[in-house]
């Protein structure tokens, strides 16, 4: 998981939590405030409450990318072919994006941040004291309580620091896989011969089979600059080796299958980029 979860500290190793990111020249003051049980209680329960709303901030940021950035004429048509077709040309996709989902997806997350928004707020008018917000409005910078408010935000902006990576990594694959997709269709629009068809899959698929050995590769933290070299050298080799038994395709044609292979290396590249910063061993606290 990508969301850290503070329920699961206890009142004292959240308070040191806390601590390790407020300035030295604060932590006497703060640690004062920290002394009542209850209090503790509370502003671990505001970092839960926090945390979920930028979590959802972050999700909605990204349906309203998706629908921003869509080409509506590809998913049509993806959503129109077959798994088979999809396995058959190498074509990676998410199912959940369709023309009817994306809004659907949008209005779902929005509703749970509105709902979150309004937990937060709840929380800050209603479990803590009243003065507590009316103090926060008024006090200057390195006031207590807007030194603890400023630490809950550090605190949970960098614990979803990865969550939010793995977002921004599917938006550059998104717009990787709506490029791809849109080569295949070209590629089918011009028509193609059952040959040159099957000449096209094998080349695309030799390319995807390479690309993932990378990915698995780079997984298991082998070195990457070695692993891309061996195996993309290997695979151009192999497609050298079939481009010499079968015609040349026409120019508009062989340019459209360049430009996929091309694309899809330069996704492999982007999640191989992804993983070497090991999202998944990161600690949150």
């Amino acid at each position: 998981m990508l969301i850290p979860n503070y329920y699961e500290l206890s009142s004292y190793q959240f308070k040191d939590l806390l601590l390790n990111i407020i300035h030295p020249r604060d932590n006497q003051i703060i640690q004062e405030r920290f002394t009542n049980f209850t209090t503790l209680q509370l502003m671990q329960q505001r970092a839960q409450l926090m945390c979920k709303v930028y979590q959802l901030r972050i999700e909605n940021d990204y349906w309203n990318y998706i629908n921003n950035m869509a080409d509506m004429h590809i998913i049509i048509w993806l959503s129109k072919i077959s798994k088979d077709v999809l396995r058959q040309n190498s074509i990676n996709w998410d199912y959940t994006v369709t023309q009817q989902n994306i809004p659907r997806c949008q209005q779902i997350v929005q509703n749970k941040l509105e709902q979150a928004e309004h937990n937060l707020n709840n929380h800050l008018y209603h479990e803590l004291d009243p003065l507590f917000c009316q103090t926060k409005r008024k006090a200057p910078p390195h006031h207590p309580i807007n030194i603890i408010s400023n630490a809950l935000t550090h605190l949970v902006k960098k614990d979803l620091h990865y969550f939010r990576m793995s977002f921004e990594q599917k938006k550059i694959l998104f717009m990787f896989d709506i490029n791809d997709a849109q080569f295949v269709k070209s590629f089918y629009d011009l028509n193609p011969t059952s040959q040159q068809i099957l000449t096209a899959r094998k080349l695309w698929q030799a390319k995807f089979e390479s690309c993932q050995k990378v990915i698995h590769h780079q997984k298991k933290k082998y070195p990457l600059s070695m692993l891309h070299a061996i195996t993309v050298n290997a695979e151009n080799q192999k497609q050298q080796n079939e481009s010499s038994k079968i015609p040349s395709f026409p120019p508009t044609m062989s340019t459209i299958v360049d430009a996929r292979l091309s694309n899809m290396e330069e996704r492999s590249r982007s999640l191989t980029y992804f993983f070497s910063s090991n999202i998944h061993d990161k600690p949150f606290f």
